[in-house]
């Protein structure tokens, strides 16, 4: 099996592959992010690499975007040149020079984010004292029932299951003190002890291009930090009918194209954190925003519609998930 040699930033790796595959998708395969506006179809002439050895003719492709001065140096364009032998290359991530655009002016807003937390210290049960833990921490926290009646006529209201399973012990490890975690005045999580001051989240703006994450905490509403990066779906095309187009020929595609984006996003996550010295756990909050088609591929939905009059997206009404469903 021929052998690319591929040095890239000070580092050299080695990969065997099967004959026949261009060097474009050899490299997409290895994880190397390559500026492909064209998405390999040899019309935009970004996807350039330097061959050292051996030399290879060009294309009319090639041809048609290289100058004699390129071609001279050995510069070939990935897309066009099929490894059916030994190859050694350089390789530039295409990044070094780019600019994102990360601030600019902002009003001062007051904070009322969706998630808060409240701390309480319940009353200990006893024999005169014999509530559920459940509805001790509900009737704490003021949690008012849904529109839901039981058939009974009795209203309807409950803690979710990972939250029960864990409640005795919560419950006893501080004294009956714990902290109810709120999702539009909605309990979702409660934590043992008073934990209201480690509340921060993040936005991402899932552009295109670019993504920029900014740090806040949530409750003074400061920014504390921001990181940015290429979208790492560009390998695939910089427009989004060159993604649509790859993310729809197949079920692996989409699936590729939504973990490039879910991964670069908890790196940005990870990044953010660890700059400001707090474990990723602190972060009870992110919200995402961007065009349709760029959240259509973070959620792994069909996009092929987008591509086609009349151009009916499957929603485009806010979605609270859980960080699960996202992995």
């Amino acid at each position: 099996m021929p052998e690319v040699t591929i040095h890239s930033r000070g580092k050299t790796q080695r990969i065997s592959i099967r004959n026949g595959i261009s060097l474009l998708q050899l490299l997409r395969q290895n994880g190397y992010v390559t500026n492909s506006l064209c998405n390999g179809n040899g019309t935009c002439g970004k996807c350039r690499v330097q061959i050292h050895q051996p030399k290879l003719p060009y294309t009319q492709d090639e041809k048609t975007h290289l100058s004699l001065d390129k071609m001279q140096k050995g510069i070939h364009l990935s897309c066009r040149v099929l490894v059916q032998q030994d190859i050694e290359i350089t390789i530039g991530y295409g990044s070094e020079n780019a600019f994102i655009l990360t601030d600019a002016n902002a009003s001062v807003t007051s904070v009322h984010p969706v998630l808060q937390k409240k701390a309480c210290r319940l009353s200990a049960p006893s024999l005169q004292d014999q509530r559920s833990d459940a509805d001790r921490v509900l009737s704490a926290f003021d949690e008012q029932p849904s529109e839901a009646f039981l058939p009974d006529g009795a209203p309807f209201h409950a803690l979710p299951p990972e939250i029960l399973r864990r409640l005795p012990a919560m419950m006893q490890e501080n004294d009956y003190q714990v902290t109810a975690l709120t999702l539009m005045d909605r309990i979702i999580g409660l934590e043992s002890g008073n934990t209201v001051e480690i509340l921060y989240g993040v936005a991402i703006d899932i552009g295109t291009t670019t993504l920029a994450a900014y740090l806040y905490d949530l409750n003074c509403g400061e920014r504390l930090a921001v990181a940015s990066m290429l979208n790492p779906q560009i390998k695939y095309g910089a427009d989004v009918i060159s993604r649509i187009d790859y993310a729809s020929q197949s079920d692996a595609h989409a699936a590729e194209m939504a973990d490039l984006i879910r991964s670069a996003l908890n790196g940005l996550i990870g990044r953010l954190t660890k700059d400001c010295g707090l474990d990723e756990q602190d972060v009870y909050l992110v919200t995402l925003a961007g065009n349709t088609t760029m959240l259509h591929l973070l959620l792994q939905l069909p996009v092929i519609r987008l591509a086609r009059s009349p151009f009916i997206p499957v929603v485009l009404s806010t979605l609270i998930l859980k960080p699960s469903e996202l992995n």
